[in-house]
């Protein structure tokens, strides 16, 4: 211990007599531990931490690809052939990004919407802790309802962690809809966070649902003991039907399947 401290001392002393080279070593340490630990926040969040989906494992993004090699969202109305004709997978989703105006319980608001097809719900596990999901029912173009479920950070922000807003109408982009449910506080979407999400029928742009407008993410979820290789040869074969049966919209245009967890880190895993 004495031969430790006689170290520390002469070491002090050396630091002492020359500042500037000292603080230069103590910024260059700083900067090095700080960019450390910023990478390994990236992986860790990235890379390491297991995604906040049940069996995240069985759940892949489903994109249109052209001869070309361009990368584009899906189209409904596939959405619907690829969930109708495929046995590989247990179901598949369809679901949009989009914002929307809030008027009423407080001041106007521009926040964030999703609207999906309820079979996304199912796809990403989501669950609530009030009231509940939409049903497909509700989400179905030709039956849809105007509900909404909330995110639990607009819960507890905009509306106070209200425990009895169940039930209550809240006016998004002009009219009114019933929220049905507030959803857990782990969940969100793989695709960028939303403060409500509405049936796919509510979405102000109805020609999504016609063939030749590609909008539309689609997340589906594997059945037991199926593979993403086998999906891939099935998406193949449906997309092959789809091309003869539609061509001036599908022609050259693949379904490619990429794992959720691969969709999520794109080009930062290397």
């Amino acid at each position: 211990m004495t031969g430790f401290l006689t170290d520390l001392r002469f070491a002090l002393r050396v630091l002492a007599a020359r500042p500037l080279h000292t603080l230069a070593v103590v910024l260059t340490l700083a900067l090095a531990i700080g960019a450390n630990a910023a990478i390994f926040s990236v992986v860790e969040a990235v890379l390491l931490r297991p995604l906040p989906y049940p069996d995240a494992e069985r759940i892949v993004a489903i994109w249109a690809v052209h001869d070309d090699g361009r990368h584009e969202l899906a189209e409904w109305a596939d959405v619907e052939q690829w969930r109708a004709q495929s046995r590989t997978f247990e179901t598949i989703g369809a679901m949009r990004g989009q914002s929307v105006n809030l008027t009423g319980n407080g001041a106007p608001e521009r926040i964030v919407g999703q609207f999906l097809a309820a079979e996304a719900f199912k796809v990403l596990g989501a669950r609530t802790m009030l009231g509940r999901l939409f049903t497909d029912d509700e989400s179905t173009p030709g039956r849809g309802r105007e509900v909404v479920v909330i995110s639990h950070a607009e819960w507890t922000s905009r509306f106070g962690a209200d425990p009895g807003i169940v039930g209550k109408a809240v006016t998004l982009d002009g009219r009114p809809h019933t929220i049905v449910g507030v959803l857990a506080p782990e969940f969100d979407s793989p695709f960028g966070g939303a403060d409500v999400w509405l049936p796919i029928t509510s979405i102000p742009s109805p020609e999504i649902f016609e063939r030749g407008h590609p909008n539309v993410w689609a997340v589906a979820r594997l059945a037991p003991g199926r593979t993403l290789r086998e999906a891939q040869a099935e998406l193949d074969a449906i997309s092959a039907r789809l091309a003869a049966e539609f061509p001036v919209t599908n022609k050259g245009v693949q379904a490619a399947a990429v794992s959720l967890r691969d969709q999520v880190a794109g080009d930062v895993r290397p």
